[in-house]
């Protein structure tokens, strides 16, 4: 009897399946990827994933497209048949993380990672039963899968619903797979220019409990700094469980510390200069990004300090201040702010200045300028259906006869001549 028989067989006895997979694991790993086609997704759910995850352990690059098809036909079909039972849920989905990480990676690495994102959001869908807020082992590779592709609009509904109150191991959830979640997460935050949620998730995946640090920390402990210079104008106060960790960390990113200083002093020139010499680091990092557009959000935190301070400007003074390099690319800095909801500006060609009018507080954001646009617009379809109803009056020919002097009514005493008074009346309106 072949091994995928004797899986086949076992599929209704977990405990006796497990024990089978755990006592051949060498000659599963050996078993060819298009024998898999003998189990069925829906049916063989539990031995199919065990398999996956054995074949996953061993997997080398010139078996990539067949593991990526096979893993894709199992995520689209399964059904998880013993459901029920969170024990025997757990033995089932215990053996899905790695899986989906495998799928996952292997998609980047065929460069197709958007063909990955529909199966693994059929696994999540599936692995936490109806349960909107469950977060299951397949979460951190769908969002990763998402990031990859930079479709990060498909990772918002996954991102925004799972609790981590509700992680368990009946979804097959690993304690890496919360930290990695976060982790992802937040980067897709970033994508989106959500700083201030990418902070928050940040900060939470830091203060988890760990034995040791992990590259995960790391990475969030330094793309923290600068969402949250983008998102608060100050450095994140990072609280974490490790003081061992903390401790290593804040060395690690001491060499950010005079950049931090210079963004938080609106020091522009000492920031290009910092950024210019962390270049390397940087890039290295894959930070780079997320440095330039805190410069860029200095160029803006200047200006509007200027706005803050002085009633009016030069256009040569807004240059200066903002580091650019001519008065166009100043003049087009205010334009984008203005469109932008960040600031009000008028300026001036004839002369060069550029004004800053006071602003209302009352209606200083962009949410209460909506509210009025609203209201405007309410007031105006009322006004609309007034102006219809008048006009539906004016010509009611009761209002007409109501209307008329008392010497038109003494001359149409008759119908006919009523209606003469009337169509006279509506010809000269």
């Amino acid at each position: 009897m072949s091994v995928i028989s004797q899986l086949q067989r076992l599929s209704s006895d977990l405990k006796d399946l497990q024990g089978a997979v755990k006592g051949n694991m060498k000659t599963i790993q050996a078993v060819p990827l298009a024998s898999l086609v003998e189990l069925d997704p829906a049916v063989h759910t539990a031995a199919f994933v065990m398999v996956l995850a054995a074949k996953a352990s061993v997997l080398r690059e010139p078996d990539f497209k067949e593991f990526f098809s096979v893993t894709e036909l199992f995520l689209r079909g399964c059904r998880g048949e013993l459901a029920t039972d969170d024990s025997l849920r757990e033995m089932t989905w215990s053996s899905l993380g790695p899986v989906c990480d495998k799928f996952a990676y292997v998609a980047i690495r065929l460069k197709c990672p958007a063909k990955a994102i529909q199966p693994l959001a059929c696994a999540v869908e599936l692995v936490r039963c109806g349960s909107p807020t469950a977060l299951t082992a397949a979460h951190p590779a769908l969002v990763q899968a998402c990031l990859s592709a930079r479709m990060y609009h498909a990772a918002l509904p996954f991102i925004e619903s799972p609790a981590l109150t509700q992680a368990s191991k009946c979804t097959g959830c690993r304690p890496r797979d919360v930290l990695t979640y976060l982790y992802y997460s937040g980067r897709v935050y970033l994508g989106t220019k959500q700083f201030s949620k990418a902070t928050s998730l940040f900060l939470r995946a830091l203060a988890m409990p760990a034995d040791c640090a992990h590259a995960v920390h790391w990475q969030c402990r330094q793309k923290v700094i600068f969402s949250s210079l983008l998102a608060f104008g100050t450095p994140p106060e990072v609280r974490m469980s490790s003081g061992a960790s903390s401790a290593m960390f804040d060395r690690g990113c001491g060499m950010y510390k005079e950049m931090i200083a210079a963004f938080v002093d609106y020091d522009l020139p000492k920031f290009e200069a910092q950024l210019a010499k962390l270049n390397d680091n940087l890039v290295k990092s894959r930070n780079n990004g997320l440095a330039r557009q805190c410069a860029a959000a200095l160029q803006r935190r200047c200006l509007l300090r200027l706005s803050q301070v002085h009633a009016s400007a030069p256009l040569e003074q807004i240059k200066d201040a903002t580091g650019l390099r001519s008065t166009a690319e100043a003049e087009a800095l205010i334009v984008q702010m203005v469109q932008a909801g960040e600031l009000l500006a008028k300026i001036s060609h004839s002369d060069g200045f550029v004004d800053f009018p006071t602003r209302s507080k009352e209606y200083s954001s962009l949410q209460s300028a909506a509210q009025v646009k609203q209201c405007l617009e309410r007031q105006f379809a009322l006004l609309g259906g007034i102006q219809a109803l008048s006009a539906d009056i004016a010509e009611e020919p009761r209002y007409i006869a109501a209307s008329l002097s008392d010497e038109d009514k003494s001359a149409t005493s008759t119908d006919a001549a009523m209606d003469e008074a009337i169509a006279r009346s509506l010809a000269m309106q």
